[in-house]
């Protein structure tokens, strides 16, 4: 019996069908690049963004209850606190920075085991008083009676961008060994870094920015590296260490 013609045509389709399958090549998927990556050595704003931010929180720096303006003396060349002492009290370090931001000077002055940190902005003519810290300075010799170990104040550009700041370092008990607290003064009067010690160091980071190591326990201590980056102070190292850990001095 022969096949029927309509059958025969499905016959044909299904083996031309079938063979062209088997025989064709698979598509290979397509390979999408990666864009290219930003340099590794500046963090993206959304990485910095995650980093934590520091600020002058928790400072022992206040601004004064009343407005305080003294007018500013001509004195002797480089001495930039004459007039500006208050009276009985003896002035232990006076440091004048300027920036963008204004002018200003830092002063450590004592009365007794009386300590006054004072950051005044100034102008030609005239100084006002933007923050005052007062403590007492633990003396060396035991009596309470002589000044003691004062608080250490140094100018320093300390984000490397022609912006010099004031940094008092803080001291804990009767040496320098031991750092009680750090805080960073811009030329505007503002505390931008303020940072609790224990007792550990503080110093210029490399590459720019403030190093710190606090003691935990023991030998044991947290190293930490905080720098200017988008706009803000940020915490962009921070590992463990022990408290020999060295840092660089102002």
């Amino acid at each position: 019996m022969r096949p029927q013609p309509l059958l025969l045509v499905l016959l044909l389709a299904a083996a031309c069908g079938g063979s062209s399958s088997s025989s064709s090549a698979p598509t290979a998927p397509a390979v999408i690049q990666p864009p290219a990556s930003e340099d590794p050595g500046t963090p993206s704003p959304t990485a910095s963004a995650a980093l934590p931010v520091v600020d002058g929180s928790g400072s022992r720096f206040t601004a004064p209850n009343d407005p305080t303006v003294k007018q500013r003396q001509n004195g002797p060349p480089g001495d930039h606190c004459y007039g500006l002492a208050d009276a009985d009290f003896t002035t232990q370090s006076c440091q004048a920075f300027a920036s963008k931001l204004g002018k200003a000077i830092a002063v450590v002055e004592t009365r007794g085991p009386e300590e006054r940190d004072l950051v005044w902005t100034v102008t030609d003519s005239r100084a006002s008083l933007a923050l005052r810290a007062v403590r007492t300075a633990s003396s060396s010799n035991g009596t309470g009676k002589q000044p003691g170990v004062t608080a250490r104040v140094s100018i320093v550009d300390l984000a490397e961008d022609t912006t010099p700041k004031a940094v008092f370092l803080t001291p804990k008990g009767s040496g320098y060994d031991a750092i009680a607290s750090v805080d960073v003064v811009e030329a505007s009067g503002m505390v931008v870094i303020h940072r609790d010690l224990n007792g550990g160091k503080a110093g210029r980071a490399a590459g720019g920015g403030l190093q710190t190591v606090v003691p935990t326990g023991g030998d044991k201590a947290v190293e930490s590296v905080i720098q200017f980056v988008n706009g803000a102070w940020r915490v962009t190292t921070r590992k463990s260490t022990t408290t020999a850990a060295a840092v660089e001095g102002f």
